[in-house]
């Protein structure tokens, strides 16, 4: 029987809007960015993916507020596909901070091929239990609806991440004023 890691706590760190202010990172119109703030929130959005022990692929993490709360507790290994470079050095502490239990990516998740991110130790039969992967991400309105699609055709033919088996997904849809 496979055991889960321990959970390990993340030392003190800046809040979301401490990260934001210290970086002087603003909220992008272009890339319609809005960044959830309340630490309560973002534990409740984490727990929803039931993270420990398992491997997460976050979309879009900005400034790192569900990150840091998917590491909190327990995740295994999470993969952040970050395309905004502003966000990347404080991606980089929380790495640091979880024990190099985050891999920043650098990276538009539209073209990002998620084939090979794992093990193929980790792929279980489509009809099985899911894998222990998980996809989460508070995604911005302006590229929801097409990852969407792109995820559910990469579903339809067992491509991607889907490879593994059938990864759930936990995500927000922003909404564009």
């Amino acid at each position: 029987m496979m055991m889960s890691p321990p959970v390990r706590r993340l030392p003190p760190l800046p809040t979301v809007k401490d990260i934001l202010r210290m970086y002087k990172i603003t909220a992008s119109k272009r890339l319609s960015q809005n960044f959830i703030m309340d630490p309560r929130l973002l534990d409740k959005f984490a727990a929803l993916a039931s993270p420990s022990g398992k491997n997460v692929v976050e979309v879009g993490p900005g400034p790192g507020g569900i990150t840091r709360s998917i590491l909190g507790q327990g995740v295994r290994r999470c993969v952040a596909i970050e395309k905004d470079a502003r966000f990347l050095p404080a991606l980089q502490v929380l790495n640091e901070a979880s024990g190099g239990r985050l891999d920043v990516v650098h990276g538009d998740v539209m073209t990002f091929n998620m084939e090979r991110l794992f093990s193929d130790s980790c792929a279980v039969p489509w009809d099985g239990p899911h894998p222990d992967i998980e996809i989460c991400g508070n995604l911005p309105f302006n590229v929801s609806t097409p990852l969407t699609i792109k995820w559910l055709e990469a579903m339809s033919t067992q491509r991607s991440l889907w490879r593994y088996g059938r990864v759930p997904l936990t995500l927000t849809y922003q909404v564009g004023f």
